[in-house]
């Protein structure tokens, strides 16, 4: 292994020179750095070891390879000519910690499937180059020989208690076959403006009277410090109309009994979330938190961006409509407004936070 690193500290003291490489191959991603900014190493790909990538928004992937990564150079991870691409296994590195890998396999004698995860903690040095693996190993069972659930029967086939009808509440096994039921089972439709209609929960006729509950009614929309609250009325009964759309319609809440001093919170989000104000307009029902805070993506106001500290801002809404943000630094790299990204290669010197742009490089 020293001698290794030895004949590799040569080959790149040898690079210093006026001689320009087309390609460098990585043995780990803590060698893939760019003026800050980190890369993967892409085993497999470059013989002999790998060849790095950096972050690229304009990929599937979101990686393309870089400068020196030869015939490979700016293509996108995945992308022909050479890449290989293992949907199984994965490999990801933030540039200031350990790589790691993991992959699963089938063992054909007992049928289990094996989850391998490999941890490979990289240290470069001048002279000597030292790798260090760890590799930990569970059993899980494979899915394939576990019992999945019954089938399910569609409408006038035979159904038994391990084959059950398919559908929802409005389908019954009735004297050994699949029916269409003309009442809802328990739990019902949902509310009083659905019923069952050939098997499945859909509008009723509208206009028929209906109860509904105040607190499905939207009273306001509120703003407390960061976050974005759509209210309803507080709780309490009331008679309304079936519309089309199979909810129950009541055109003034108040005059119906509804009361605003104890209000109810139907949602609640960042206000950078919010993606349809409108669905929070007061006195509407069928409220729905997906169309009115931006769940599990950007938002108007969480999205990537660059910030005044030249870092990219990687931005987006959870699941609960709250923004997760995640400053990574650009380096000598100018974050490029247009993506919000930091780039990891320079047009000119404009590009570069000092120095100058020599072979696309800020240096």
């Amino acid at each position: 292994m020293k001698i290794f690193g030895l004949l590799l500290a040569a080959l790149v003291a040898g690079s210093a020179g006026c001689t320009k490489t087309d390609s460098f191959n990585c043995l780990a991603s803590s060698e893939c750095m760019v003026s800050g900014v980190a890369g993967v190493c892409e085993l497999g790909v470059g013989e002999p070891g790998g060849v790095c990538s950096f972050p690229n928004l304009d990929c599937p992937s979101g990686k393309a390879f870089g400068e020196f990564a030869g015939e490979q150079a700016g293509l996108c991870v995945g992308e022909n000519p050479g890449s290989t691409t293992t949907p199984t296994s994965s490999v990801s590195n933030t540039g200031t910690g350990p790589a790691t890998s993991s992959e699963t396999s089938v063992d054909p004698s007992n049928g289990t499937t094996v989850d391998i995860t490999t941890m490979t903690t990289d240290t470069t040095m001048t002279s000597e180059v030292t790798v260090t693996t760890t590799t930990e190993t569970t059993l899980t069972t494979d899915p394939s020989t576990t019992t999945a659930g019954p089938a399910c029967a569609p409408l006038g086939d035979a159904c038994t208690a391990d084959t059950p009808c398919c559908g929802d509440v409005c389908t019954g096994c009735q004297d050994g076959f699949c029916v269409a039921l003309d009442q809802p089972q328990d739990p019902g439709c949902g509310t009083g403006c659905l019923g069952c209609n050939n098997g499945s929960c859909k509008p009723v006729a509208a206009g028929l009277e209906c109860t509904a509950n105040c607190s499905d009614f939207v009273l306001q929309q509120t703003v407390a410090g960061q976050q974005t609250i759509c209210n309803g009325y507080g709780p309490g009964q009331l008679m309304g109309s079936c519309d089309d759309g199979g909810l129950c319609s009541v055109p003034d809440p108040v005059a119906a009994g509804c009361v605003a001093d104890m209000p109810t919170q139907l949602a609640v989000c960042d206000t950078t979330c919010v993606q349809n104000s409108l669905a929070c307009t007061p006195n509407v029902t069928g409220f729905d938190k997906a169309d009115f805070c931006a769940l599990n993506g950007p938002g108007p106001g969480c999205k990537t961006s660059c910030l005044e500290d030249n870092s990219s801002n990687m931005a987006s809404c959870d699941m609960n409509g709250i923004c997760q943000q995640d400053p990574v630094p650009c380096g000598n790299y100018k974050c490029d407004p247009a993506i919000g990204m930091c780039p990891t290669k320079c047009a000119d010197t404009s590009d570069c936070v000092v120095g100058m742009c020599k072979g696309k490089q800020c240096m």
